[in-house]
């Protein structure tokens, strides 16, 4: 059997798993028989593995099923953040928490903020937690990202174009995998052609999925810097309509210098909407520059 082995350190232990994979991959079924194996093997019951080793729990706690509660009028939503709290109130650092999609009764970024600080908080406390999400920008945030006993891990799925469909190699690897594949499984479900292309292309949109090339195609280089493309305003998200130089070209001598460095230098240039560059030409927006700070160059202007 294929497995891979965990190590955070060592003598540390695993206190967290984020279990990432597209719909039907087997997320939620492996994180259930963990804890369907744990019940039986603290119950003394053989279990199925060739071999396992665990801890005793005091409790186990799941948030798995997300429906509404009719009877008490309570949404998907406020039925999940109810058995959070619950959890939240009575887990140990002896309790393991299984969560499926939690959160996933709300929009995006409260989700992420959601499942972030629960994980935080269940790190602190030492409970073992074992989460199927398909948020990845969990592993973005820099809270998150101090929880070193934390392990990503997926599991991978292809799409067979000779035989058109998808195959589920049913195998746990580390890290957390593509970050889009909602549309390759629509894709295997034959749904209708146009359809499938027209999404593709809204994905690459809004994500920026395009391959190196496309990503070439797409992006200009400024006339200025070939090292500065026109992809998106420096201060919104619209679409580049002219390169601002920050400290003004008439400045510069006869060798095109302003000072010591060329009025055509990268962190002399921003590119802009039509909308910025001319709050900008009013005196409406003061570009101060790029500024070095602890995460880094970054860009400093005031709105007036």
């Amino acid at each position: 059997h294929d497995h891979i082995m965990l190590e955070s350190g060592e003598k540390e232990e695993i206190r967290g798993m984020l279990l990432y994979g597209i719909n039907s991959s087997g997320k939620s079924s492996l994180m259930k028989s963990l804890g369907i194996s744990v019940i039986m093997a603290q119950a003394g019951f053989f279990v199925p593995c060739a071999s396992m080793r665990f801890v005793a729990f005091d409790k186990i706690f799941t948030r798995i099923v997300s429906h509404d509660n009719l009877y008490k009028g309570l949404s998907t939503f406020t039925v999940e953040m109810l058995e959070l709290k619950n959890i939240f109130n009575r887990a140990t650092k002896n309790s393991l928490v299984l969560g499926d999609e939690i959160s996933h009764g709300t929009e995006t970024q409260s989700a992420v903020a959601i499942v972030a600080s629960a994980m935080e908080k269940l790190y602190n406390m030492k409970s073992l937690f074992i989460f199927a999400t398909h948020l990845h920008q969990l592993g973005e945030i820099k809270q998150i990202k101090k929880l070193k006993k934390i392990v990503y891990l997926h599991l991978g799925v292809s799409y067979d174009e000779k035989e058109d469909k998808l195959v589920y190699n049913r195998k746990l690897s580390l890290g957390s995998g593509s970050s889009l594949y909602g549309l390759e499984f629509a894709k295997s479900l034959h749904m209708d052609k146009e359809f499938i292309e027209n999404a593709y292309a809204i994905r690459k949109e809004i994500a920026g999925d395009f391959s190196e090339l496309e990503l070439l195609k797409k992006k200009k280089r400024s006339k200025y810097n070939k090292n500065v493309y026109l992809s998106k305003c420096a201060l919104c998200d619209e679409e580049v309509a002219d390169m601002h130089h920050i400290n003004e070209q008439q400045s510069a001598d006869e060798s095109g210098n302003i000072g010591h460095f060329h009025k055509n230098h990268k962190y002399n240039l921003i590119p802009l909407c039509k909308k910025h560059h001319k709050l900008v030409h009013e005196g409406k927006i003061i570009i101060q520059g790029f500024i070095m700070g602890d995460e880094g160059l970054k860009l400093h202007y005031q709105e007036l």
